[in-house]
């Protein structure tokens, strides 16, 4: 009986011993988690240079994280405190896009949760920014922009282009046997009747 005793608590040391290693293993990651979510952005928080030129930003937007590319894309997110409304700041992009000769393909607005979504895009290279509150400040708005980066631009994105023929036509076809025939027999029956009207014909007796 004893025997049995000392073996369950043998066994319930033991279990608290492995519990107690698992926890101090974990505690260091759980530690590093901030500082490997931030290893994702890169060290200057500056517009890079490889948006597009003309992107419109909102007056006043401060950028919060600049996140390194993944594949073809990166995200970057700004953040306007006291933001005015949110229709003025839907108005800004829109009149902007359209000065800027951006397309904008869909969009939606959820006027209730103050959010807005737009997908766009410029010289074939397709991008995403959403507009919504910020989650320590309702007053602020955050502006998340995805875009794709120079590269292989992809044609099914691109205005349709006309090209015109601007040198004009070249030299004039040779006529055929056909077109020959019809003008020199035009020609013979005018030569024919001037003959007549200048009086070399038979004329009238009286």
């Amino acid at each position: 009986m004893r025997a049995r005793v000392f073996g369950s608590i043998c066994l319930m040391a033991a279990l608290v011993f492995i519990g107690a290693c698992k926890s101090s293993e974990q505690s260091p990651s759980a530690q590093a988690s901030p500082v490997a979510q931030a290893s994702g952005d890169e060290e200057a928080k500056e517009v890079p240079a490889d948006l597009y030129k003309t992107m419109p930003i909102f007056p006043g937007a401060q950028v919060i994280h600049v996140h390194k590319p993944r594949g073809a894309m990166r995200e970057i997110q700004f953040e306007v405190k006291n933001a005015p409304a949110l229709s003025d700041m839907i108005e800004y992009y829109k009149d902007n896009f359209k000065k800027n000769e951006f397309r904008i393909t869909s969009s939606l607005t959820l006027p209730a949760r103050r959010t807005w979504s737009c997908d766009f895009n410029k010289d074939g290279r397709p991008a995403t920014v959403k507009l919504y509150p910020a989650d320590s400040d309702k007053s602020s708005i955050i502006i998340d922009l995805i875009y794709e980066m120079p590269g292989k631009v992809d044609e099914a994105l691109l205005e349709p282009r006309e090209d015109f023929d601007a040198i004009g036509p070249g030299s004039p076809a040779p006529k055929t046997q056909t077109e020959q025939g019809k003008e020199e027999s035009k020609h013979g029956t005018t030569g024919r009747k001037g003959r007549g009207n200048n009086g070399s014909g038979p004329r009238n007796r009286t």
